[in-house]
């Protein structure tokens, strides 16, 4: 809701049990409490254009802001359809079809949040069913955990 209220068009990923660090680049990782305050700062600094995304995961902390996917959309995979979608919208089917991941963009124009979740796109969601989808969809972790990871490398940092 900080973010409709401030007029911002933000691309969030929830990462799940599905680990994301071999899929997304983060200037900085910042695993915080995601609380308004921190999240009313940060929302001031990230950026909203060519598709930066904010990243939290299950668990309600602030992993990064400013990430960006590093994996490339495999042509053959997009149908026609999806051709014509939004950047952002091409790699949610995509990422969202192979891993437990949940995207969601929210859109102060229209006051609503668009998400994509298992390949499925849901649009135009109120703040009050944006809500319940969110508490239906995160349940607890489960115990098996599925990891893709890749080396850390030197540009990534953790504070």
């Amino acid at each position: 809701l900080s973010a409709l209220n401030r007029r911002k068009e933000i691309i969030i990923v929830i990462e799940r049990n599905d680990v994301m660090k071999s899929l997304l680049h983060a200037p900085y990782f910042i695993y915080a409490e995601l609380k308004k305050d921190i999240f009313d700062i940060l929302l001031e600094k990230h950026r909203a254009e060519n598709d930066y995304i904010l990243w939290i995961n299950q668990q309600g902390k602030l992993v990064a802001i400013n990430s960006f996917w590093i994996t490339h959309l495999d042509e053959t995979w997009i149908s026609a359809e999806a051709k014509n979608m939004h950047t952002w919208k091409q790699y949610g089917l995509f990422i969202t079809s192979k891993t437990d991941v949940l995207m969601l963009k929210v859109n102060p124009l229209t006051r609503s949040f668009d998400f994509i979740v298992q390949g499925t796109i849901k649009e135009g969601m109120s703040a009050e069913h944006t809500a319940q989808f969110l508490k239906k969809n995160l349940s607890p972790l489960k115990e098996k955990t599925t990891t893709i990871q890749k080396d850390q490398s030197p540009s990534e940092k953790s504070i």
